[in-house]
């Protein structure tokens, strides 16, 4: 950023040397209007300024555009965010509720006589099988 600023400068002062040192009267015709006897330096002068505010409000619709996108951004974070508190939630809930199953309080009705599977054999579920060892 700071090396833009130095190139617009030096290209200020450049434009401001021509402009001091071309002070000569010149006719002027662009498309239907004349002018006559207008300093060289007040024609470069405005050129230079009309580049300039030009520069700016290009650019000025550009920040306007990447603020809009920067605030749409930041209501999809707050919504994700939010998302996220909830499935969190949710699984805590879903976590207590599981424990509870494993301390015999659950939703375990009295039709069901089976005894609640142990910790240790729900491990074992879930542990790929072994392979069979031969008796040589």
């Amino acid at each position: 950023m700071q090396l833009i600023w130095i190139a617009s400068l030096f290209f200020a002062v450049v434009i401001a040397l021509f402009a001091v040192q071309n002070t000569t009267p010149v006719p002027i015709n662009f498309l239907v209007w004349r002018l006559e006897a207008v300093a060289a330096s007040a024609l470069v002068l405005a050129a230079a300024a009309l580049a300039a505010l030009l520069t700016y409000l290009l650019g000025l619709g550009r920040e306007i555009r990447h603020r809009r996108a920067l605030r749409a951004e930041r209501a999809t974070i707050r919504e994700q965010e939010a998302l996220i508190a909830d499935l969190r939630a949710r699984v805590s809930d879903l976590e207590q509720q599981v424990g509870g199953r494993e301390l015999g309080v659950g939703s375990r009705g009295p039709e069901s006589t089976e005894p609640a599977p142990s910790a240790d054999s729900r491990a074992s579920d879930l542990a790929p099988p072994r392979p069979a060892q031969s008796l040589d």
